[in-house]
Formats: structure tokens, sequence, C-alpha cells
């Protein structure tokens, strides 16, 4: 007599295509189009397609020390760099404007000095939004090509810069949010937690922020008060467990941690799916389709479904 196994549908994570690049630490990825983006790495930026469900490197521009960047609507593509300058080989801060139009090779348009090292950066309509080392926002504008506003916002340095509904939300290493008005107002300063925050999103019950440790909060958008805090169970790392900004895909809250990929149902936090990874972290996720895009410290850009399986 036969045996016929039943087989089950389970959510998964699953690795569809990966490319390596000669970024090293990939900080951020951009993706202004459905298959089309930009990854932004230590040495070097660089443009990206994923057609077919394949990754393909377009075009590419070294750098010495690329801090975090980003791209607008209209391709304009923006990133901080680092660069030690003689004779006393000090570190010296811009931000730089690329051309990165695939009809030629890339090229700088213009690079202009900021205060310290950009750590965050987010643009959102006509407005570019810097986070600094040292705690300070920039804002920018586009058309112009100025600086318009500097807002001293935390004594330690921003960690993240996320558009909310009607507002912007920025977060310290220090584990403090703020929410900024459009025109550039303070809102409202609340200090949530005691580690880094690099995880935001709101909708329009509630802000959810994300520390380094797995403490997960829920938060008022109106007065900044915590409404409900949620421990996630990370694997334990001795600096911190997660490493990505937070997004969602297919109903399931995603981020990276020290030991691969989390996920956990949006309207049941206790349901979750793991991805164990004994690999270079992942400090960067971006949502596509069904799936997402990660970036890691080896360099490598990867696109992972995540979706039900046969186990």
């Amino acid at each position: 007599m036969k045996l016929f196994r039943k087989w089950r549908k389970v959510w998964g994570v699953i690795e569809r295509d990966k490319i390596a690049t000669n970024a090293q630490y990939i900080f951020n990825l951009s993706v202004n189009k459905p298959n089309h983006g930009y990854y932004f790495g230590t040495y070097e930026i660089g443009e990206f397609n994923f057609i077919r469900g394949s990754l393909r490197i377009v075009s590419i521009y070294p750098v010495e020390y690329c801090t975090r960047g980003c791209v607008g609507l209209e391709e304009q593509v923006y990133f901080g760099l680092r660069e030690e300058q003689p004779p006393e080989d000090s570190p010296h801060y811009y931000l730089v404007k690329l051309n990165f139009n695939t009809d030629e090779k890339p090229f700088i348009q213009w690079k202009k000095s900021v205060p310290s090292a950009i750590l965050a950066i987010l643009f959102s309509g006509s407005k570019l939004y810097l986070g600094l080392k040292t705690g300070v926002l920039l804002i920018w504008d586009i058309d112009k090509e100025e600086c318009e506003k500097v807002i001293y916002l935390f004594d330690s340095a921003i960690s993240a810069i996320y558009s909310g509904i009607e507002k912007i939300i920025i977060t310290s290493w220090a584990g403090e949010a703020v929410s900024l008005s459009l025109d550039g107002n303070v809102v409202w300063n609340t200090p949530i937690s005691d580690n880094k925050i690099n995880g935001i999103l709101e909708d329009e019950d509630s802000i959810k922020f994300l520390d380094i440790n797995g403490n997960f909060y829920l938060i008022d958008p109106l007065s900044g008060k915590i409404i409900e805090e949620f421990k996630w169970g990370f694997g334990t790392q001795s600096d911190g467990s997660t490493r990505s900004n937070l997004i969602i895909v297919n109903g399931w809250y995603v981020v990276t941690g020290g030991a691969g990929i989390w996920a956990r149902s949006v309207k049941d936090l206790n349901k979750s799916v793991h991805k164990f990874m004994s690999g270079p972290f992942i400090r960067t996720v971006i949502p596509h389709s069904r799936g997402f895009f990660t970036g890691d410290d080896s360099g490598f850009i990867r696109y992972w479904d995540l979706m039900k399986i046969r186990a």
C-alpha cells in the first residue's frame, strides 16, 4: 500500500535572486519605480533593474566613502559623502547631487558642504531631509538647491527619517522620536526607548517604532504618547539584534536581525516567520510586489519572496 504525504502550506521567506556589487556595506536602497532602483554603499553607488525575476546592475559610480543616499521621482540622486582632506586629514562632509543618466557615465552635478556626516536621508515633495550625526536636521529646498532650515533635534545622532501622514518622523540613536509638520515645526518630541530606533511605520491608528533590541512600540500620532509595547524576541546579539528599517509585505511586518530575516503578522504579532541566516548583516529592506529587496554587509542585493510554500 502506497503512503501519500499530505502537504500543508505555510508562510516562508524564499531567496529568488542575488547580485554582487563592489559597495562593501550597502547602507540603503532607494526604489523609485516598480522594477528600478539604486543602492548606496561605502565604496559604490549603483543603479539596478529587476526584470522577470532577475537582478541586473545598469550603471555604477565608485566613491571613497558614501554615508547614505536617496533618489527622487525624477531620477535626482543625492548622497552623503565623507572625504579625508590634507594636511590634517580631518574628515569633511558633503551633500552631493549625482547625474545618473543611463546614456552616459554618472557624474557629479554639484557638491555642497554640510557640518557633519549624513546618517539618514529622505526625499519628500520638494524637500530633502538630512539627518546628521550631531542630531541636527537639515531641510533642503530641491528647486533652490540650498538649505532652508536647520533644526537642532537631539543630543545623539539621527538614526532614521520617515515620511508619515502629513508629517515627517525622525528618530535618534538614543531612542527619541520627533513628529515634524510639513512646514518644519516640531509637533512632539518623545523619549520612547533607551536604544537606537531604526524601524518606523505609520497607519491611521498609530505610529510603529522598532528599536535595535526588538522592542516594538505603538505611538499615538497626535500626542506622541505610547499606546502599547511588544517584545519581538529576536536572536541575541551583543550590540543589538535588529539592523534594518521596518516594512510591510503581504500583511507582514518585515525586519532583519542578528540571526536573519524576521516577519510578524500585522493582524497577530504572535504569529511569526523566521529565515535563519548566519551570513552578513542586512542593513536595508525595501518592499516590492509580494516580496522585498535587501542590501547587506557583503555588498549583495537580494530579492526575496514572502509567500505560502508547501511544507
